[in-house]
């Protein structure tokens, strides 16, 4: 499968794109192409930061990667030919949500380092191989059809599974990091203050709002490394019981979405369905 690539694009370069009135991608100029690896066929998709915020500009496909001559007026080494025919048109509007920003994870398994007003831009400097299930982030956001990532992701895990259409399952809403802990496997057990008689897989929708600051620390993870208001996994309901201080929903099987989707409908504070038509 061909290879994925991001690259970020400076203020001058966007100012520059702007600037030309352009709104197909022709080429890409810089210093690393070669180096990188980058070949015919591969991806390259167009970032720019800024405020907190990452915008997705477009994709290039790859037709041809050249050395540029040394008279070549862009001052750049290397010249990324598009495949016009498969490249998207540039659009620099289009916001990638900020949870989804936190769930990119490149070739590497790494993710943005994140500040408190959104991803740290230098995380996204150079050229990085993409990670294939960012990728298909990212081709939803495009509206490609390559792929039903952010919005009606396909995952084998649950979708392909006999007992359930992952588009008609019912998702419990939990706050992060419980969520995680839950999808680690590391927690069995949903404490609620009602009893549920739900029993089978349901699917795991990691809340806006998150825990309290010492369940982050007792679980030894960050909030800003995990995704919130979006459909995370998905999880068996096997049993209910009365606690000490409570109900106790007993939990198995947990199993991680390869990428978030993000609802259709309104999130609920217990249940809701969060991609049923009508």
């Amino acid at each position: 499968m061909p290879s994925a690539f991001t690259v970020l694009w400076t203020m001058r370069e966007r100012q520059a794109w702007l600037d030309s009135g352009q709104t197909v991608f022709t080429s890409a100029f810089g210093n690393a192409y070669r180096a990188r690896g980058v070949a015919p066929g591969d991806s390259i998709y167009i970032l720019s930061c800024g405020q907190g915020s990452v915008w997705l500009w477009g994709r290039i496909t790859v037709r041809q990667v050249e050395e540029c001559a040394a008279a070549d007026p862009s001052g750049f080494r290397d010249a990324v030919r598009a495949d016009r025919r498969q490249s998207t048109p540039a659009d620099p509007n289009r916001l990638i949500p900020p949870q989804l920003v936190a769930a990119i994870r490149f070739a590497d398994g790494q993710g943005p380092a994140m500040r408190e007003n959104g991803p740290d831009p230098q995380t996204f400097r150079g050229i990085r191989r993409l990670s294939d299930e960012s990728r298909a982030v990212f081709e939803t956001l495009l509206g490609s059809d390559l792929a039903h990532a952010a919005h009606v992701a396909h995952s084998p895990d649950v979708s392909e599974s006999p007992d359930a259409d992952i588009m008609a399952m019912r998702a419990l809403s939990v706050r992060q990091p419980y969520v995680e802990l839950i999808l680690r496997g590391v927690k069995k057990v949903e404490y609620r203050s009602t009893p549920t008689t739900v029993r089978g897989r349901v699917l795991l929708y990691a809340s806006r709002i998150p825990g309290p600051a010492e369940a982050f620390s007792s679980a030894k993870l960050k909030p800003e490394g995990l995704v919130r208001g979006a459909v995370v996994g998905s999880v068996n309901v096997v049993g209910c019981r009365v606690g000490r201080e409570g109900y106790e929903w007993d939990l198995a099987e947990p199993r991680r979405l390869p990428v978030p989707m993000i609802p259709d409908a309104k999130p609920q504070p217990i249940w809701f369905y969060p991609f049923r038509q009508g």
